[in-house]
């Protein structure tokens, strides 16, 4: 899959709107774990955070769940000795309601 870098490149390519570029889903990941910050989450959080960025951004379902990217997480949350849930997270994981960590420092 050709991804683009950035919204402007995006735009120049033909075809259908690609709405996953590169930069937006570090930003919009970098808004649900901060850079630097990666150790304070389990890898579940990491895992749903991908997932809803990704899906947010409409990328195909056979990137989101595809052996390669669950492959990733599934090692690991080996190294680590975590669990992995399958699973496609709502909104509401991502408040203090749901379990998401807030962290000291981070607006």
């Amino acid at each position: 899959m050709v991804i683009p870098k950035n919204p402007a490149i995006a735009a120049k390519m033909p075809g259908n709107a690609i709405a996953y570029v590169h930069s937006l889903k570090t930003r919009l990941l970098t808004q649900l774990i901060p850079n630097g910050r990666e150790a304070e989450f389990t890898v579940q959080q990491i895992f749903d955070a991908h997932m809803w960025v990704l899906e947010s951004l409409r990328v195909d379902r056979s990137v989101t769940v595809g052996d390669r990217l669950l492959g990733d997480f599934r090692l690991l949350a080996r190294a680590r000795g975590e669990r992995l849930e399958l699973r496609m997270p709502t909104a509401a994981a991502f408040t203090r309601q749901g379990g998401w960590p807030v962290l000291v420092g981070v607006q």
